[in-house]
């Protein structure tokens, strides 16, 4: 499994791209406005299913909390997803 990180702020160090959409079997999101603004960005372009975390943006940069939730969230959703 390969995986790759891109924000939708301004402020992310790297952004979504798309090619990163193109590469892309899965996208995971951290809350529900999001999927909104994928689908907004690369409208007309086939966009793979998005799935969203339900994480709030309260989190510091790799708080270990943060980390145990995407964790744990991306596995359910790799398994549901990919029936694993």
């Amino acid at each position: 499994m390969n995986i790759r990180s891109a924000g939708l702020s301004p402020k992310s160090d790297r952004k979504l791209q798309q090619s990163d959409v193109d590469w892309s079997d899965l996208i995971f999101v951290m809350d529900d406005e999001q999927p909104k603004r994928v689908r907004s960005l690369y409208r007309g372009n086939d966009i793979p299913n998005i799935l969203v975390l339900h994480i709030d943006d309260i989190y510091e940069y790799r708080d270990p909390e943060l980390v145990e939730l995407l964790l744990d969230r991306i596995n359910e959703g790799i398994e549901s997803e990919f029936k694993l």
